[in-house]
């Protein structure tokens, strides 16, 4: 009875194990193998061959010609023609839309188009962990419920969100008609927003050089900015490239110093005009999309005044009068879209911007400079 008993587990187990290594031919013939290995080509990402191995240990390779299926393990791999010849697919997900998988590389297939490659997104020569929108939008053509949805995650088609949107579409009464999501008919029918503008709130950490005035002196200091940006947007480069002006004003400084045996005595606030250019990374991300930029920037003086005096018995008080300052400035940013709400977050560079300043009198002249240089942080809610 043992020995029965011992038989029949064998034989159960054998028929297991026979069955796990499994082709099924277009035929509806079956051949069980004690073990398939599949074949790559060189740098290919699908097996369009096997070797072999069955139950007396003979080993050998067969193509996929004829074949429907193939059972390796515990996957169950579908044949299917790509690129002429038939290779072997792993099921991901099945339906009127499926997923499948190669080696690395995932793979659509519904009844309007044969199946083809889903790539994964490129961004500078680097491949993320994230799909194209593109190829899915063609497959899901006909389902509106699964085109808003992939819209909604342009930007972000994960592994998950592609599953969750391939299932929308499968459970979709799907149309005759090409389907197009909500957010795109709204896109396109809004006014082209080309002109923006945006209100400004943020903070300089400037350094002023007084160096022609007294060798070695100098004053670091932070002040308040508060302006205004208008943004002109453009088709240029797939609507990456656009321009800049902003207004800005910097609150007053003070600074006094006695050193070199020279008295200092100053006092400036600032209005900055810049106007300049900005290329935006769109493809990254709805939600943040960072950016490049560079400006040329005029520096008006107000309310200002600035005093020198030597510390000899009868050295005059020299009172300069300061003309304004020209220069550059380059930024890193992002914009943040929240919603209805639009945020420009910035970091510039404010190379030096030379101040000529000159002191007359009756009996003397004497012309000199000074310089500022440093860096903003600002952020404008851009209203409209």
């Amino acid at each position: 009875m043992t020995r029965i008993i011992l038989t029949l587990v064998f034989v159960f187990v054998s028929t297991v194990s026979f069955s796990q290594n499994t082709i099924f031919y277009s035929n509806g013939e079956t051949k069980s193998l004690k073990k398939i290995v599949l074949k790559f080509d060189d740098y290919g990402d699908l097996a369009s061959r096997i070797r072999t191995v069955n139950h007396v240990g003979d080993s050998g390779e067969e193509n996929l010609i004829n074949v429907n299926k193939v059972r390796v393990d515990d996957v169950l791999y579908a044949v299917k023609n790509y690129k002429g010849k038939p290779s072997l697919f792993e099921p991901i997900v099945i339906g009127n839309l499926s997923l499948f998988k190669g080696k690395q590389m995932y793979y659509l297939e519904n009844d309007d188009y044969e199946i083809r490659e889903f790539p994964k997104k490129v961004v500078d020569g680097l491949e993320l962990n994230k799909f194209e929108f593109s190829t899915l939008s063609v497959f899901i053509n006909k389902c509106k419920a699964a085109q808003n949805e992939a819209y909604l995650n342009v930007n972000k088609l994960t592994l998950k969100q592609v599953k969750d949107i391939i299932a929308i579409y499968n459970n979709c009464n799907l149309s005759d008609d090409v389907q197009i999501a909500d957010e795109v008919v709204e896109e396109v029918n809004k006014p082209n927003e080309f002109l923006e503008l945006g209100i400004s709130v943020g903070y300089n950490f400037m350094k002023s050089s007084f160096e022609d005035l007294s060798p070695g002196v100098s004053n670091s200091f932070g002040t308040p900015v508060v302006g205004a940006q208008v943004y002109f947007n453009s088709n240029l480069i797939k609507k990456q490239l656009g321009f800049i002006a902003s207004v800005d004003y910097l609150f007053g400084n003070k600074f006094s110093t006695f050193a070199n045996s020279t008295y200092i005595d100053g006092k400036a606030s600032y209005i900055e005009v810049a106007a300049g250019t900005r290329f935006t990374f769109k493809n990254i991300s709805s939600t943040i999309q960072p950016y490049l930029g560079a400006s040329g920037r005029t520096v008006f003086v107000l309310n200002s005044y600035l005093y020198t005096q030597g510390n000899q018995i009868g050295a005059p008080l020299m009172k300069y009068k300061t003309e304004n300052g020209f220069g550059l400035s380059a930024s890193a940013g992002f914009y943040l879209n929240l919603g209805k709400h639009k945020i420009d977050v910035a970091l510039s560079y404010l190379p030096e911007v030379d101040f000529k300043v000159s002191s007359r009198s009756l009996v003397t002249e004497k012309t000199s400079q000074y310089t500022l240089n440093g860096f903003q942080i600002k952020a404008t809610y851009i209203l409209f």
